[in-house]
């Protein structure tokens, strides 16, 4: 769990200014490609499903089973609502960084 929250701090501070709570359409950032999001294109997300998945399995109770389910779902649906507007600030760059680069891992 520690490594993955490392690894969130450090896919954000690799995002630099681009990096935003939710979707800013108001305000273009650059597409990052590198460190971090050269191996996945949510490494952030990514990080907090390890997070979530690794307190689940050391607390093991049903709630915790309930808040893991639902968390898994709302990362979900968020990240395909960043990576629309992804498709629609960066379009065909964005587009190959998607065909070399999943999802997750």
């Amino acid at each position: 769990m520690a490594t993955a929250l490392v690894g969130v701090v450090i896919s954000q501070t690799a995002m630099g200014s681009a990096w935003r709570m939710g979707v800013d359409s108001r305000t273009p950032t650059e597409l990052i490609t590198t460190g971090p999001f050269a191996l996945s294109r949510n490494p952030i997300y990514l990080g907090i499903r390890v997070t979530m998945l690794g307190q689940l399995l050391v607390v093991g109770s049903w709630p915790l089973l309930a808040i893991w389910c639902m968390s898994e779902l709302l990362v979900q649906i968020q990240v395909r609502f960043e990576e629309e507007h992804m498709f629609r600030l960066h379009a065909q760059r964005y587009a190959e960084y998607c065909a070399r680069v999943r999802r997750w891992l």
